[in-house]
């Protein structure tokens, strides 16, 4: 909507409804990733806001459907953040961006990261939520990982035996997942020489798809096709 433009009380109430749900949804979202769901009661989140408990059960009749809606939310987000990927012809490299794409989303949203994959009760609740279609790769985003991985295999990519896109995907997202839940939570210890963490992560990415791919790099960085590195005699 144009900022010019006057909005009806029927317009300006509804703007302010939908403002306060995302500020109870936000609220509710801090508030399950450093308590922990089974310790955060609605009166908790109200108070969080400075609204009353009552307030908020005219949003959500219940925390499970408070924590449901906000997984599948925090979900479908991971799934947009996969958007322009769909476009890459080349099939590793859409591998290797989507690896990229999910770093700088869990940077950039540290508490839907943490609430996603690190946060008890999320797998046991989130399921069945009308906003999320599971394993429909346009709306879940482990679905769209494996069918990027998929694509990879059949296009002879990866040199696989047996060929199991849930295999690579979850070795895939466990090795970025490391990476990620080690930075949000140890970052700040000073006996560890962290390095910067895109760098660590785009290492990781490198080291996955040589260990996997059937293209080696040439002296140019460019990938070519051959046998995986790690097949290559020793010298």
């Amino acid at each position: 909507m144009d900022d010019n433009t006057v909005m009806s009380p029927r317009e300006r109430r509804e703007a302010e409804r939908r403002q306060k749900r995302r500020r109870i949804l936000d609220a509710a979202r801090e508030l399950f990733v450093e308590q922990g769901y089974d310790a955060v009661s609605m009166r908790d989140v109200a108070k969080r806001i400075s609204h009353s408990t009552t307030a908020i059960y005219s949003h959500f009749p219940s925390k499970q459907e408070l924590f449901s809606e906000l997984c599948a939310q925090d979900y479908l987000g991971l799934r947009e953040a996969f958007g322009r990927i769909s476009g890459i012809e080349d099939p590793l490299e859409r591998v290797i961006r989507l690896g990229r794409a999910y770093l700088e989303h869990a940077i950039a949203n540290p508490y839907q990261y943490k609430l996603m994959f690190m946060t008890a009760k999320v797998a046991e609740i989130e399921h069945g939520h009308p906003m999320l279609e599971r394993n429909d790769p346009d709306q879940d985003a482990y679905a769209f990982l494996v069918a990027t991985i998929t694509h990879a295999i059949d296009a002879g990519e990866f040199d696989l035996a047996p060929r199991d896109p849930h295999l690579v995907a979850q070795v895939f997202w466990a090795g970025l997942h490391g990476i990620i839940s080690l930075h949000l939570t140890h970052a700040c210890d000073p006996a560890i020489e962290w390095r910067p963490i895109p760098e660590t992560a785009e290492f990781m990415i490198g080291a996955l798809i040589r260990g996997l791919s059937t293209r080696t790099r040439d002296p140019s960085g460019e990938m070519r096709r051959g046998r995986p590195r790690l097949e290559d005699p020793a010298p």
